[in-house]
């Protein structure tokens, strides 16, 4: 009987060790479902053409396929200027003064689901236009003690055809 005892205990607990593990308890925790299906934003790459001392303003794109909301970022300043982005996508950048040439920060963006994803905007900043009769008469109205005015980052545009055109300069 001895036997019989020990098989009937051993097969007991097999039993009862199967049925604790397949509950049907409505006591379930079931685990958040995660939504592989939401994709990552798309950031495009923008390229701008401005003037040296000259502020620029603009508007960073990027799309989103789920409509998700859309933050910007800075992730990487500008070398040669200052630049702010704002959350909406909204953007100024200033060059150094005097400055010419080519330089580029780079953006995030982010959906709040995915991560960020980055892209570049670059600029070219390209001589600032000035008339000569323009900046020789601001030239001449400053004070002895005012700061020069800059002569670098200028592409002067001749519109003087004569010494006539300063008469009333001299004529104070």
């Amino acid at each position: 009987m001895n036997k019989y005892l020990s098989q009937l205990t051993l097969t007991s607990f097999i039993l009862l060790f199967i049925s604790a593990c397949n509950s049907d308890s409505h006591d379930k925790v079931t685990p958040p479902m995660m939504d592989d299906k939401n994709t990552a934003p798309t950031a495009m790459d923008l390229s701008v053409t401005i003037q040296a001392d000259t502020e620029f303003s603009g508007t960073l794109t990027a799309t989103d396929k789920d409509g998700d909301t859309l933050l910007y970022s800075l992730s990487s300043g500008a070398s040669y200027g200052s630049v702010e982005v704002n959350a909406d996508g909204t953007f100024s950048y200033v060059p150094q003064r005097e400055y010419t040439g080519s330089d580029s920060f780079k953006f995030s963006v982010s959906d709040g689901v995915n991560g960020k994803v980055t892209a570049m905007v670059n600029i070219t900043i390209e001589l600032l236009e000035v008339t000569f009769s323009s900046y020789s008469r601001a030239a001449f109205e400053q004070n002895q003690t005012d700061t020069p005015l800059s002569v670098n980052g200028r592409l002067f545009i001749q519109d003087v055809t004569s010494g006539a055109d300063y008469n009333d300069l001299l004529e104070q």
